[in-house]
């Protein structure tokens, strides 16, 4: 089964990359759902209420080294050490502003998808 982490965001962001709603649709299409404890919290959605929806409230570390990676902000150079070998982050990561993410995310066997780099027209 494929582990999908959500994990906290540092400083004054107040998002998360997925909601109590969304960790229980990804359960029930099968994934396991490992949310990192207090993920949620700076955007109102508590560790309780993660659970009750399916996810495993889990340590940084496990969060990290899911095989999917869910995170709003790019990793700093320490996060992207977390990320296990063959893992999938995908979040906000501006690549043609951040060269060097680009560089440290090549440097490993990593698949990064930016989200901010998906065209948003629909036609």
């Amino acid at each position: 089964m494929t582990r999908i982490g959500i994990v906290a965001e540092l400083g004054q962001e107040t998002r998360v990359a997925a909601t109590s709603v969304t960790a229980r649709q990804l359960a029930e299409l099968g994934y396991e759902v490992l949310v990192e404890k207090g993920a949620g919290e700076a955007a109102s959605f508590r560790d309780e209420a993660y659970a009750a929806a399916g996810a495993l409230i889990v340590g940084a570390d496990e969060a990290w080294g899911s095989e999917v990676v869910l995170r709003i902000n790019p990793p700093s150079a320490e996060e992207i050490g977390r990320l296990a070998d063959g893992a999938t982050l995908i979040g906000m990561l501006a690549p043609g502003l951040r060269p060097e993410l680009v560089e440290a995310l090549a440097a490993r066997p990593i698949t990064a998808l930016a989200l901010d780099a998906v065209p948003r027209i629909s036609r």
